[in-house]
């Protein structure tokens, strides 16, 4: 991770590559996650999305599951809205943020009670897109985010 963001280190994507390669295959779920996502972005290695389905699919992590869901709705070539929706959900039921705010988003005009929730309790943990998706809707904020920004 320090390799991968220039923590401390000079930032050096291969070299970071290499350490989560050893941490995915030594059964850490956050390394899988990682290599899952270099594969997916050709980062310190040449894209390969099957790969980075197989690490993902491993890993379990909500942020892995969140990962399949990207690729499924949204990845040429890979694209199966039932898949991808199904880990969307998957993720979100989790409480991993980001695939909340994609889940509400997309279950906005048939839920839109369920969608402002879900937005709103992100929000109401200081999620900056939650707070902007309920901005841009003329939403009310949280209680606790109203008052910072009056």
């Amino acid at each position: 991770v320090m390799l991968d963001y220039g923590n401390g280190v000079e930032k050096n994507a291969q070299e970071a590559f290499e350490w989560y390669i050893r941490s995915a295959e030594g059964g850490c779920a956050r390394g899988m996650t990682n290599l899952g996502e270099f594969y997916l972005w050709g980062k310190g290695t040449e894209k390969n999305v099957p790969e980075a389905i197989r690490w993902f699919e491993r890993s379990g992590s909500p942020r892995a599951t969140y990962r399949l869901a990207e690729i499924y709705l949204d990845e040429e070539g890979y694209r199966d809205e039932e898949k991808g929706r199904r880990y969307l959900k998957e993720s979100a039921d989790s409480g991993y943020s980001r695939a909340v705010i994609r889940y509400a988003i997309s279950i906005e005009s048939d839920d839109p009670q369920t969608a402002r929730e879900l937005l709103e309790r992100t929000a109401a943990k200081g999620n900056r897109d939650a707070i902007a998706a309920l901005e841009e809707r003329g939403l009310p904020l949280p209680e606790c985010h109203r008052k910072r920004r009056s």
